[in-house]
């Protein structure tokens, strides 16, 4: 059998499915002029599509690794800004270029908090995460702050 969802159904899952099948295609006839290989091809190719249909049951994601990955997805568009940004502060001049450096090397400050408050999260257990949470929400309020400090000076 070719299907993407195999792993779902062990072959022996599959084999027993089919084999019900074949019996049940018989029991129609009533067991009158019965073909077991047409009776197992049939209930084959039926099981098979069944299998095909049925999709994997996925883990629904908890509040807390949802939280996590907006988290991190927040971290990496941060990221690609700021890259772009001390592209940009290179560039500039005398007093702005040492405030963009100032507020670069908070953001890396931050960045490293911010870094840490998610590995901790991460390792925490889904009871009391709640706590971490709202510490971790003040990081990224702060990050954004300057995120938007950054930003003021490149618009």
């Amino acid at each position: 059998m070719t299907n993407q969802h195999s792993e779902a159904v062990s072959p022996e899952q599959r084999h027993l499915m089919i084999a019900e099948a074949a019996y049940y295609h018989a029991e129609r006839r009533g067991f009158q002029e019965s073909d077991p290989i047409a009776d197992w091809v049939e209930a084959e190719k039926e099981i098979d599509a069944m299998l095909r249909r049925t999709p994997i049951p996925t883990k629904e994601k908890t509040a807390k690794e949802i939280f996590e990955d907006h988290l991190e997805t927040q971290l990496k568009e941060w990221d690609k800004q700021i890259s772009g940004w001390k592209r940009k502060a290179k560039k500039a001049d005398g007093d702005i270029r040492r405030n963009i450096d100032a507020q670069l090397e908070m953001h890396r400050a931050q960045r490293v908090t911010a870094q840490n408050k998610l590995k901790e999260l991460r390792q925490g257990g889904a009871h009391g995460w709640e706590e971490i949470k709202d510490g971790a929400e003040h990081v990224w309020n702060e990050i954004h702050q300057t995120i938007n400090r950054i930003a003021e000076h490149f618009r």
